[in-house]
């Protein structure tokens, strides 16, 4: 087994679980902190809200830096299969940072890092409610402190905010 280091979507339970395939009660997450890199929005990815047009959105990455920390959880990956996670996180390179994560896991840690390419927002870029809630609710999940000191102490981002059920671009 393997476990992959969740940052955004990732601390999610339902949006986990629908990606696993695994029911929200077989998820085993516990919380942890990521040495050496900040959460940061640059992830770009296009969107649909009406099946149609396609725009820019943009989605929560890490980035580099050496006295930075990242609260996160690590998800246990039930048979090291990250084929559908990889699918999902496309636009990312799954790397390992096992000797990064504190208290320290009994197995091999991943997570996922914006390919370059993708880490460039234009000024039309928008941000999804929907993804910006998911994330802001999976804070608050692991209980006000977490998400006051771990959510709302970090950057936010100055893009427009767009509500309405999307699609990604394949």
């Amino acid at each position: 087994m393997a476990n992959i280091f969740g940052y955004g979507s990732l601390i999610n339970r339902g949006s986990v679980g629908k990606t696993l395939g695994l029911d929200v009660r077989d998820i085993q997450m516990s919380a942890v902190t990521l040495n050496g890199y900040h959460r940061i929005w640059d992830l770009v990815e296009y969107i649909s809200f009406d099946g149609k047009k396609f725009q820019e959105a943009i989605f929560l990455n890490i980035y580099p830096e050496k006295e930075a920390t990242c609260w996160g959880v690590i998800v246990k990956v039930p048979d090291a299969d990250f084929i559908e996670l990889d699918k999902r996180e496309r636009h990312y390179d799954r790397i390992d940072v096992s000797h990064l994560i504190e208290p320290a896991a009994d197995e091999t840690v991943y997570t996922y890092i914006g390919k370059d390419e993708y880490t460039t927002p234009s000024d039309h870029a928008v941000v999804c409610e929907r993804y910006e809630n998911m994330v802001k609710e999976a804070f608050l999940d692991w209980g006000e402190d977490i998400y006051k000191t771990k959510y709302l102490s970090e950057p936010n981002h100055s893009f427009p905010v767009v509500s309405g059920v999307y699609t990604f671009k394949p």
